[in-house]
């Protein structure tokens, strides 16, 4: 597959609770210089950039939170790209009650556009995350570390390219997070078909 600046890459964090329940993250990467490398070498940079996102949460996790693949799709070329598994990211490491699968923490990545916010719903977090129907101080500060860690992209060690995450309004049009915010309170977000989580 061939891949040049401007193209659009949709990666997607997969992720399996209780061995029943799928969470699914996507996020949108833009190949800023492109130089030559494959598609493996792609899709581990794409891995590697996750994997050291979520670790920041690894003690935040349930222990029953299976990390599976990391998938991709390259939106410019309508070209599905090779899963890889994740690096490091096996399962949480919280042996603590598992939070309702809607309940999780909610990042948000302002833009310089109004009403152009890009929003991260992590789920697979147990009781301990909570105090008092609040995110911990500890989750918070592990997710801003989160949020800091996708705000900066991928980094093309293998691919010997340059990515950036971006954020896209209804039109297409790319946006950069100038802003991350992240609320004590609990996200919920609706399970858009049985037996799919956040």
């Amino acid at each position: 597959m061939s891949f040049a600046a401007g193209n659009y890459l949709r990666i997607t964090a997969k992720m399996q609770l209780m061995g029943l329940i799928a969470i699914e993250n996507v996020y949108i990467v833009r190949i800023s210089v492109f130089t030559g490398g494959v598609e493996t070498d792609v899709m581990s940079d794409m891995a590697a950039w996750l994997d050291g996102a979520y670790t920041e949460l690894l003690g935040e996790f349930s222990n029953l939170l299976v990390f599976t693949e990391v998938a991709g799709f390259n939106e410019s070329t309508n070209q599905p790209l090779p899963s890889t598994p994740w690096p490091s990211m096996t399962t949480g490491t919280n042996s603590a009650d598992v939070l309702a699968t809607g309940v999780a923490a909610l990042a948000l990545f302002h833009t310089i556009k109004s009403r152009v916010i890009g929003r991260k719903f992590l789920g697979g977090l147990t009781e301990n995350a909570l105090n008092g129907a609040l995110l911990t101080s500890s989750v918070i500060g592990h997710m801003v570390d989160y949020a800091a860690a996708i705000a900066a992209g991928p980094i093309g060690d293998l691919s010997d390219a340059a990515y950036a995450f971006v954020i896209r309004d209804k039109t297409g049009a790319p946006f950069s997070a100038q802003r991350m915010v992240i609320n004590a309170i609990p996200g919920y977000q609706r399970r858009r078909r049985q037996g799919v989580g956040v």
